[in-house]
């Protein structure tokens, strides 16, 4: 036990080992200043389990200017959105998907302002594995018995190229955003939250999507 919670985790979005660990050191100089307990760690959110949503803001500092709103700021093994992509996913799928608060801080210590990790919380056995083109076979990555769902299959994406995976349609339907049960760090998104995305004015910033599933 700890005599309070710390008030924000930590997280370095950098170029380089060298660079992180200078703005490391530099930070973790003010943090201990400020509170007894902090944490600097790359979690991911991106597996579809739900985790609980810490009664704290995470602080995020960026080492390379932010450009303009993004919509989607990547690193760290987690998706950090905006407002609107909240907005058009809530619309889509309410009440499934968690959001952590975050506030990101501009290279020269700024505040950009508020946006929020995504824990997805969808994990969903979606393949339709013979109509799939995967390379490999179902297998235990970790080489000991381990439970089914980390399970996983190789494949290798190609990017606007041929489609490689076949998801049952009933299986994803009514679905927003989701992690595929048999992939390892796998994220899908519906056709719906895509055009919902492609719609936003001023346009999507921060991440682009590729077309690699096909339905059965």
């Amino acid at each position: 036990m700890v005599d309070s919670p710390p008030r924000a985790a930590l997280c370095i979005f950098a170029d380089g080992e060298k660079e992180t660990d200078a703005v490391i050191e530099q930070l973790s100089t003010a943090l201990q200043r400020e509170q007894k307990l902090w944490l600097v760690q790359e979690i991911s959110l991106r597996t579809g389990f739900a985790f609980p949503v810490p009664d704290m803001v995470h602080k995020l500092y960026l080492t390379k200017e932010l450009k303009g709103e993004a919509d989607f700021i990547q690193g760290g093994g987690n998706w950090t959105i905006s407002d609107r992509v909240v907005e058009a996913i809530e619309d889509l799928e309410p009440g499934v998907h968690r959001y952590w608060p975050v506030d990101v801080f501009n290279k020269d210590g700024s505040l950009a302002g508020r946006w929020w990790f995504l824990n997805i919380c969808n994990r969903l056995d979606t393949l339709d594995l013979e109509k799939s083109k995967v390379k490999g076979k179902l297998k235990e990555p970790y080489g000991f018995l381990v439970p089914d769902f980390i399970f996983s299959l190789n494949y290798e994406p190609l990017p606007n190229g041929p489609e490689l995976l076949v998801c049952r349609r009933d299986a994803i339907k009514n679905h927003a955003v989701w992690c595929e049960y048999r992939l390892q760090n796998s994220t899908f998104i519906s056709n719906t939250l895509k055009e919902r995305l492609d719609a936003f004015d001023p346009p999507l910033t921060g991440i682009g999507f590729e077309l690699q599933t096909g339905l059965s």
